[in-house]
């Protein structure tokens, strides 16, 4: 951002009814070159969310970042039934030619509470960062925050 101009973003995307949705975005500088591109693709229905992304950049010392960047990624949430979701992501670094990440989760949720169980994996690894596998759960209590979040199946929570 130093001098009198910046880079270009060229951006665009559309939506389809049926729950399709593809963007891309690109900066270009004044000569032409690209420096970023990214772009994605998905679906969503009620019971399916599936999306694939790509993404390129080139190195840049003055921030720090080596090596070029180019890795595509896969994301997908099913939800089994009412109360179960299972998801699952992955990159994949392209430029190495090795997975960089992948995580997988489950969901159950019910009117009064969910409870989520995940794990992720970094494959990965730089002077800071060495590879790493993360276990998570996650229990929220719905239904007590004046509509912020998502209830559950309908039901409802009573204590006798």
């Amino acid at each position: 951002m130093s001098g009198s101009t910046s880079d270009w973003l060229i951006a665009g995307q559309f939506t389809l009814a049926e729950g399709l949705r593809v963007e891309a975005r690109s900066l270009i500088a004044e000569d032409f070159n690209t420096s970023l591109t990214n772009a994605r693709i998905g679906w969503q229905t009620d019971q399916l969310d599936l999306a694939a992304a790509y993404i390129w950049q080139t190195a840049d010392a003055r921030i720090g970042r080596e090596d070029a960047i180019s890795e595509w990624s896969l994301e997908t949430a099913v939800q089994a039934t009412e109360a179960w979701n299972v998801s699952f992501d992955a990159r994949y670094d392209i430029g190495k030619d090795r997975p960089a990440r992948a995580g997988i989760g489950v969901e159950w949720r019910n009117e009064c509470v969910s409870v989520e169980l995940s794990a992720s994996r970094r494959y990965t690894s730089s002077i800071n960062v060495e590879p790493s596998t993360d276990y998570g759960i996650t229990v929220a209590l719905l239904g007590f925050s004046a509509g912020r979040s998502e209830a559950g199946p309908a039901g409802s929570c009573r204590t006798d």
